[in-house]
């Protein structure tokens, strides 16, 4: 009942996005918080001043304080609701006869009410497990540092149940150190604390990312809830990411299936054994004992085997500090870069993630946005009524927009950075003299500045790929429909070929639909397209699941780069997901050289970033970059999807290939490109 598989990463994003939300909501907590740093707070055991405030925690701050008389520092959760503080008060009191020390339980001084708020004064801790993660950009923690942490929560949690009390809130925020270097942790936040014979299925309790399958479910409960949340805890701080897709209820229950189920279509997922070879390699130590305990511990399947065998796995005398401390590979656990995330496309497609979390767009709050619904934007060839928002478009807001004197619909590109703005429309006047229509690029109309955001007013179109990917829940797109999509596709990479220009941004949701029912798709988005000249080896373009080898590599680089992308938009439509992990660009590589082999030498050789991924074997007499210090050696199984692919391309391509497809393919693909044996299924 427990993580069956710590596999490679599945989101990107997880734990950021907790960590920008909780930021999200400090920052649009009101202003009208009655009390303020320098105010005094008079308790029962005596005055306090206000400090910074640390944060927020259930439904109150918490400020840093400190009491008139001594030098001592308080940490007082100050909760205007004053029920909601009570209960918090309660809770506690059903605890207040466990030792804080002992237990690794923070310790409450003192409760009173000041001024209509409720003030409960703790001892003032350190950062949380999710604020030292985020300081250490994420790094998978080795098992040595989270032994500690295990010996101490199990046994705060076997005190609780001594008492039959369940914390319900176990999180990476609600465990804390008691200082910066300091391995002492304490279990905070005991708000959500119920006596277990209280608990009531079907209740609404622990945060997704953390909820155990029977509350999911609606199942009796009892304490083991927090030991699910625990073990989610130890995994998240080994993988440096949750182990499982947690944007909804769904999504947890769909990746545990998988798991658990051991389904023949999770590629992602690797076994245990394999796991705890990745996890040595990366720190480079070998404690047998400890990774074959920790193993064996995973392999459990219900939380009762689990609970039982948890503390002799922990149990071993803990390390000193200055022993624990080897470094991880600059490559491993390594975040993909901003420029990444314009679209959030890692998260965008399922990735073993669930349907409901997707979106090819990224809507933002419109607040302070310079155009609001229902202005007039005053153009060159007449005046728009800005509509309904449809979401962002690189550095815009795309609105749905009606011209004065006609009933046609407009989709205008509204971008309040001018330069952006000014770099979009220079890229679209390379492109001008080609036929919209005929080569299946989206109709530019005009471009102008209105107080001082540039306007451009595009043809409006129907959903992207992405969209309808996702309105078909993701179900694997049939070869018939696919092969209108690529024929436009390749038409319009011929035309952009043949005036030397690369589009760059070839994705699923830079391809559009012209209407909802229409097999017709146009290219939009030129913003990055650029003269074929002006491609400087090393840049770092496209995002990642489209990023071509050459890119990664630092290889020279020619319009095959779109090419390349585009058959990783053929084969996720095929597959309903990406072909290959694409959490970072090593994981990338990994699986391109699992499935086709490493790259020629010569390539190797002249990549600038080679040494990010390869070893070069200096021992011989002729130098060679090698795998094996990466472990990049073909041991997984090839993808249904790619060799279904490579079986269409090599025994079937005169009935599933067109003749006017191969012969603009032919043109496209030059006979000496790079890594052809990489681009096979392209």
């Amino acid at each position: 009942h427990f993580i069956k598989s710590i596999g490679d990463s599945w989101l990107s994003a997880g734990i950021q996005e907790e960590v920008e939300a909780k930021r999200g909501d400090a920052m649009n907590k009101q202003t009208s918080f009655p009390v303020k740093t320098g105010h005094y707070l008079v308790g029962n055991e005596g005055i306090y001043k206000v400090g910074e405030f640390l944060g927020e925690g259930g439904f109150g701050k918490v400020a840093k304080c400190t009491k008139l008389g001594c030098q001592e520092f308080f940490a007082i959760k100050i909760v205007e609701h004053v029920e909601s503080g009570k209960k918090e008060f309660e809770a506690l009191e059903i605890i207040k006869d466990l030792d804080p020390v002992k237990n690794n339980l923070v310790k409450l001084y003192e409760c009173f009410l000041f001024e209509n708020v409720i003030c409960l004064v703790y001892e003032i801790l350190g950062e949380s497990l999710l604020d030292r993660m985020c300081r250490q950009d994420f790094v998978p923690t080795h098992l040595c540092k989270l032994r500690p942490i295990a010996q101490q929560m199990f046994q705060a949690l076997s005190a609780l149940k001594s008492i039959s009390v369940a914390h319900t809130d176990i999180k990476l925020d609600n465990i804390m150190y008691v200082d910066e270097e300091s391995s002492k942790i304490k279990l905070i936040d005991f708000g959500l604390a119920i006596k277990t014979k209280e608990m009531l299925t079907g209740s609404n309790i622990q945060v997704i990312p953390f909820r155990a399958p029977e509350v999911i479910l609606g199942l009796p409960m009892d304490e083991s809830v927090d030991m699910w949340a625990l073990g989610i805890v130890f995994a998240t701080m080994c993988r440096g990411d949750f182990p499982f897709p947690c944007g909804t209820e769904y999504e947890t229950i769909r990746g545990l299936v998988q798991i658990f189920e051991q389904l023949e279509n999770v590629n992602h997922v690797p076994n245990l054994d394999e796991m705890t070879e990745i996890h040595r390699e990366q720190f480079e130590l070998f404690d047998d004992d400890d990774h074959r305990a920790f193993n064996d511990l995973l392999k459990r399947e219900s939380k009762a085997s689990y609970a039982a065998t948890a503390k002799n796995v922990m149990r071993k005398t803990q390390l000193k500090v200055m022993e624990v401390d080897p470094p991880a590979p600059e490559h491993f656990g390594q975040r993909s870069d901003s420029e990444n995330n314009i679209s959030k496309l890692s998260e965008d497609l399922p990735n073993n993630q669930a349907k409901g979390k997707m979106s090819s767009t990224i809507y933002r709050q419109t607040t302070f946005f310079p155009v609001k619904t229902g202005q007039y934007l005053v153009g060159n060839e007449g005046i728009y009524k800005v509509g309904e928002f449809l979401g962002e478009e690189g550095f815009g807001q795309v609105a749905k927009c009606t011209k004065l004197g006609c009933q046609e619909f407009f989709a205008i590109k509204i971008v309040d950075d001018v330069e952006s703005g000014k770099k979009e429309f220079e890229a679209l006047e390379l492109i001008k003299d080609l036929d919209p229509v005929k080569n299946n690029f989206v109709k530019l109309y005009e471009c102008f500045l209105f107080e001082n955001v540039i306007c451009l007013v595009y043809e409006i179109l129907g959903e992207s790929l992405l969209d309808r990917m996702r309105r078909q829940d993701f179900v694997p797109t049939h070869l018939c429909k696919l092969r209108p999509v690529a024929q436009q596709m390749f038409q319009a990479l011929g035309a952009l070929k043949s005036i030397s220009v690369v589009h760059m941004e070839i994705r699923v949701d830079h391809i559009m639909y012209v209407d909802e029912e229409s097999s017709k798709i146009k290219l939009i988005d030129f913003g990055l397209a650029i003269k074929t000249k002006e491609m400087l080896t090393g840049s770092n373009i496209q995002v990642i699941p489209f990023r071509a080898p050459e890119v990664i590599l630092g290889l020279p680089m020619d319009e095959s780069v779109d090419m390349w992308a585009l058959g990783i938009v053929f084969a996720t439509m095929c597959r309903g997901d990406f072909p290959f992990p694409c959490g970072t660009e090593y994981e990338t590589i990994r699986g391109l050289v699992q499935i086709f082999g490493s790259p020629e030498q010569e390539l190797l050789t002249a990549g600038m970033y080679t040494e990010q991924f390869f070893t070069l074997d200096e021992g011989s007499s002729n130098p060679s970059w090698s795998d094996q210090h990466h472990q990049l050696t073909q041991k997984d199984t090839l993808p249904k999807m790619l060799t279904m692919l490579r079986a269409a391309s090599l025994t079937d391509s005169e009935k599933h290939i067109p003749p006017l497809v191969k012969a603009i393919c032919h043109k496209l693909v030059k006979k000496t490109t790079l890594f052809s044996k990489w681009r096979l299924f392209c």
